[in-house]
């Protein structure tokens, strides 16, 4: 008896190698979730709505395993993951993750009496040193406009009014004094 291998596409995400003898008893409309197992791979598209989809695929490529592959569309912000359905479940928890943090937000702080350009380089060193330099979402980013006299701050709420209860005590009659920080 010869057997044939055949090659039944069962959906555009899954092949599955099947030999003649199988072939027989398959029906023309297939259930992908009842027909792969756990040892099949599968590809799984992901569509990032908030981050950059290659940045996000350097996070997780070092979580699939040696033989899954990840690539990232940039004009789609797209994630593509060829893996086992048990690393594409983990790895949608850990994107769901990522997606689900908060945007970062901006604020526009404007200046009565002081002028920008004698403190933003202090705002600057202060905003690094209350928040870690290598925990790029909990820094807040000072940018100066020196056409409004104002700043522009960005990052997340929460540290971004931390921030503004120091910068507050800097808008002052005369120019820049010291002020003591908790």
């Amino acid at each position: 008896m010869k057997i044939i291998k055949k090659i039944l596409i069962v959906s555009l995400l899954s092949v599955v190698s099947l030999n003649a003898e199988e072939t027989k008893n398959i029906k023309s409309t297939i259930d992908v979730n009842k027909t792969t197992s756990s040892n099949v791979m599968k590809t799984a598209f992901f569509t990032l709505k908030q981050h950059n989809a290659a940045v996000v695929r350097a996070k997780i490529k070092p979580l699939i395993g040696r033989k899954a592959k990840v690539i990232s569309f940039k004009n789609d912000n797209i994630l593509v993951l060829r893996a086992y359905p048990k690393t594409i479940k983990r790895i949608q928890e850990v994107i769901n993750k990522i997606e689900s943090m908060q945007p970062f937000e901006t604020t526009i702080v404007k200046f009565n009496k002081t002028p920008i350009k004698d403190i933003y380089a202090d705002i600057s060193v202060m905003s690094q040193s209350l928040f870690p330099i290598y925990i790029e979402r909990e820094q807040v980013k000072v940018i100066d406009s020196n056409a409004t006299n104002s700043l522009i701050l960005v990052g997340q709420k929460e540290n971004m009014n931390k921030l503004l209860k120091y910068i507050k005590l800097l808008d002052i009659k005369g120019g820049f004094t010291s002020k003591n920080i908790d």
